[in-house]
């Protein structure tokens, strides 16, 4: 990244020898609109992949980020955010949105620490947990909150459905990003590497450009 924070390579955090079975898997990230999956992905795979913004649906393709570790590739998907259709354009990036939860390896549900958890994210929590596939929560954004605000919101998640794992952490800061990455991959299944070792991105250059 460029913004002149101190950044750190996630990927050789990642777990697993260099030989033996190798992982790999597709982990698709969810949430409400500017919950920060962008700048999740941008951190975990170490440069700018995904475009952040204030504005909410900045994000309105699916978007790839790849992380290749030391006997593992993941292979984040960075969805538009989901909400309930409201025109025919919001109409169609949910429904790829959905689409996507079934054929992922991993669901990554993002909540936003610095806000309540509300009906909209309820309704996120429902086709999340209907989907089928195995689910980690991440409640962002934790360097907006104290301790004190914190805890209630992580307890609140923890309500929403049946997931494997929980992490508090700040995509901002970069805290909590290890452990999660971890976790990450070792959800994963023995497979294939889907991309070559070098991308970070299956995005085009020109679209990164921009």
């Amino acid at each position: 990244m460029s913004d002149g924070r101190d950044t750190h390579d996630f990927a050789d955090t990642v777990p697993g020898p260099e030989t033996g079975p190798f992982h790999s898997g597709f982990a698709a990230l969810v949430g409400r609109p500017n919950t920060g999956k962008s700048t999740l992905v941008n951190a975990l795979v170490g440069e700018k992949v995904s475009i952040t913004s204030p504005k909410p649906q900045t994000t309105r393709n699916r978007i790839a980020g790849i992380i290749n570790g030391p006997g593992c590739q993941v292979v984040l998907l960075d969805l538009p955010g989901f909400q309930k259709p409201r025109d025919l354009l919001t109409g169609r990036m949910q429904e790829a949105v959905e689409a996507t939860l079934a054929e992922v390896d991993l669901i990554l549900f993002m909540l936003d620490a610095s806000k309540a958890i509300g009906a909209g994210d309820r309704f996120v929590a429902d086709s999340v947990f209907a989907a089928g596939t195995p689910v980690i929560v991440i409640v962002n954004k934790i360097d907006l909150v104290g301790r004190g605000r914190l805890l209630p919101q992580l307890d609140e998640a923890s309500r929403l459905g049946d997931f494997r794992e929980l992490f508090p952490v700040s995509a901002l800061t970069g805290e909590g990003l290890e452990p999660l990455l971890t976790a990450i991959a070792a959800d994963l299944p023995e497979g294939p590497r889907y991309y070559p070792e070098d991308m970070v991105t299956d995005q085009p250059e020109a679209m990164l450009v921009a």
